[in-house]
């Protein structure tokens, strides 16, 4: 479960795009998968008294508006939803029904638009049906309880004949955006949250604090990091020939950048040797040569770490080489393993990937021709042979 959250953490950004293509899965089927729901609309008239004279006419007007926000009202009522439940012979309670009505005020006019929605066509317009049929009687019977005006208030502008689909009432596109960013922005708080408590090589401050190693190095897209990085190294008179290049994770590609190393330290006239993970034990290339620097490769060594021991066979010398989104902690933990079986960590690498055009600007650096070949362009740099004495070519198993 560790190792899981710990690959989770290390693709960061992509966890994000999976999980916003998560939510807006999730969103698409709420929005568009759901069962549809259908709805009929009705418009009503509230008719206003006759009048006989000018100001029996303003009077009617603000009648025909009182009454207008009583239907309203009446509208949302358990007694009327009743009543339209008897129409209908439904045993659907009435509390039910009036969850499926709404009605508005159309335009500050006395008329009232009724929207009725039903789980098919038939339903929706059967339901806005009853209550145009049932709601002028109803709005009548409270009238005259009420000791108002008698008479027919209400007339049927426009029947319940326009039925439209929709998707529960949300309005889809914005169910599904809100999906999406939901669940990006829970994916984000969580990479952010667990980058904070896990940092990665990326982060170089935390890096060092955790390392007590003699050197901590990045080298970047600049392809002569790498030759700095090796003169660090191997400059130093009488420093060690064979170095272990150790990698935590198989993920972190340690064959890319010792493959770039000894490739450089070739075209500089460097005598080098690299041997790969899958070679014999005594496989060690320019073991008799004191002239010759010898790589091992050790990736993944902590999916597998059972070959550390057989390592310290080969050098008691290792270097770390560690990727951008390798954790701190898998950096650490690998040192220890290390030192546990007499193999000193002399530092650590954080190194990024080579583009196919940093590679070319990398020959033409150190001076490689088309052909693989150290070419004549480049100086050899001295430093890289400090106390080693005359350099001598050795043969490569790189191939």
């Amino acid at each position: 479960m560790t190792n899981s959250m710990n690959w989770l953490t290390r693709k960061r950004w992509p966890l994000v795009a999976v999980a916003a293509v998560c939510g807006a899965l999730v969103g698409y089927f709420i929005a568009f998968a759901a069962d549809p729901t259908y709805t009929s609309k009705a418009t009503l008239y509230v008719a206003p008294p006759i009048s006989s004279s000018p100001t029996d006419a303003v009077m009617g007007d603000q009648y025909a508006d009182n009454r207008t926000q009583l239907y309203l009202q009446l509208i949302k009522s358990d007694e009327l939803a009743g009543l339209v439940a008897k129409e209908l012979k439904s045993s659907e309670p009435a509390a039910a029904l009036v969850k499926s009505i709404d009605a508005i005020r159309v335009h500050q006019a006395p008329l009232l638009e009724i929207e009725a929605r039903g789980s098919s066509p038939e339903a929706a317009h059967s339901l806005a049906k009853a209550y145009v049929d049932q709601l002028p009687e109803f709005a009548r019977s409270v009238e005259q309880n009420s000791g108002l005006r008698e008479g027919s208030a209400l007339v049927s502008v426009a029947g319940p004949t326009e039925i439209t689909q929709g998707s529960g009432g949300l309005q889809p596109w914005l169910t599904l955006i809100f999906c999406t960013v939901l669940f990006a922005g829970a994916a984000s708080a969580y990479v952010i949250r667990r980058s904070s408590r896990n940092p990665t090589a990326r982060n170089i401050g935390a890096l060092r604090r955790a390392m007590p190693t003699s050197f901590i190095a990045e080298v970047g897209h600049d392809p002569a990091d790498i030759l700095k990085f090796g003169a660090m190294l191997f400059a130093a008179p009488h420093s060690t020939r064979q170095v272990i290049f150790a990698g935590a994770r198989r993920a972190d590609a340690l064959e890319e950048f010792t493959s770039e190393l000894t490739r450089s330290l070739r075209g500089a006239g460097i005598a080098c040797t690299r041997v790969k993970s899958g070679d014999p034990v005594g496989s060690n290339g320019g073991d008799d040569d004191p002239h010759t620097i010898t790589v091992f490769d050790a990736p993944g060594l902590l999916d597998d770490s059972h070959r550390i021991a057989a390592l310290a066979l080969r050098s008691r010398t290792a270097v770390i080489v560690a990727r951008r989104t390798t954790l701190v902690e898998d950096v650490v933990q690998l040192q220890k393993l290390l030192n546990l079986n007499g193999i000193a960590v002399k530092g650590v690498i954080s190194a990024r990937r080579t583009s196919a055009k940093d590679a070319r600007r990398h020959d033409e650096v150190i001076g490689v021709a088309s052909d693989g070949a150290p070419g004549d362009t480049h100086p050899t740099p001295e430093l890289l042979e400090a106390g080693t004495g005359p350099r001598r070519e050795s043969p490569t198993r790189d191939e």
